[in-house]
């Protein structure tokens, strides 16, 4: 609106700058000598009349100019404090943003620092797992080992306790110790056989006595055999202890 009001003033000055500039012109062009006095003073009268009129409407519009003056300084003021605001608040945005990017980063190094870790102990309780496995797979074949030793230790002692002239002494996990008579009417020492048997599947046989070995055959063999070369053993001994038994009769006599 303001600036309606300056082009509106600067509209008048022009006229009234063309109207001189029209009488002027007119009166350059004009006859002097066959225009009459009371035909000039009229048209001077005129003149003054609108000249008159054109500076009361000029001075006017100063007064309105004058008026808006005070109001366009103080919309300037404003705009000059609103833009120190915008400047202001623009500064701490970018102040902010720069808090907010370091802010970004620092909690991304965080969270970087945090799965490194979190990582590390995860691979470590994977390790512990996979350790852990194996002592499993180690125990479960202790297990069955031992499982395994206790069947064949309790279809043992079902069988020696079965058999006459057969005592068992002990049992352990890898060895069974087992005294053989020849008879209860005798006096021969029972045979005390150790038998030793390995995780392949295999047992060997160790006699505590000083006489003749048995055959090779019944020295070691496979696990599943146990029973049968203890019987073989039985009969071996009962055959060596008669043969004992008659050679003690004979000096006796």
């Amino acid at each position: 609106m303001e600036r309606r009001r300056k082009q509106k003033m600067l509209r008048s000055q022009l006229q009234v700058l063309r109207f001189l500039l029209e009488f002027l012109q007119e009166a350059d062009s004009a006859s002097w000598e066959e225009t009459s006095p009371e035909t000039l003073n009229q048209e001077v009268e005129e003149v003054k009349m609108k000249w008159k009129s054109l500076k009361s409407e000029y001075q006017e519009k100063v007064m309105e100019v004058e008026e808006l003056i005070p109001q366009l300084l103080e919309k300037l003021q404003l705009l000059q404090e609103k833009k120190t605001q915008l400047e202001e608040a623009l500064h701490r945005h970018r102040a902010q943003t720069v808090m907010a990017d370091e802010k970004a980063k620092e909690t991304e190094r965080h969270l970087q620092e945090v799965f490194q870790k979190q990582q590390l102990v995860v691979e470590k309780c994977q390790l512990q797992m996979e350790q852990l496995k194996e002592e499993i797979r180690s125990l479960e074949q202790a297990a069955d080992r031992w499982i395994h030793a206790a069947n064949r230790s309790s279809s043992l002692a079902g069988l020696l306790s079965h058999l006459q002239g057969v005592s068992l002494v002990s049992v352990g996990d890898k060895e069974l110790v087992l005294d053989i008579h020849v008879s209860e009417k005798t006096e021969i020492a029972p045979l005390r056989v150790n038998l030793h048997w390995t995780s392949e599947g295999e047992f060997q046989v160790e006699i505590e006595a000083c006489m003749p070995r048995p055959p090779p055959e019944l020295q070691r063999g496979s696990t599943s055999h146990i029973a049968a070369t203890i019987l073989e053993l039985q009969c071996w001994y009962q055959s060596h202890g008669r043969l004992l038994e008659e050679l003690s009769e004979l000096r006796e006599r």
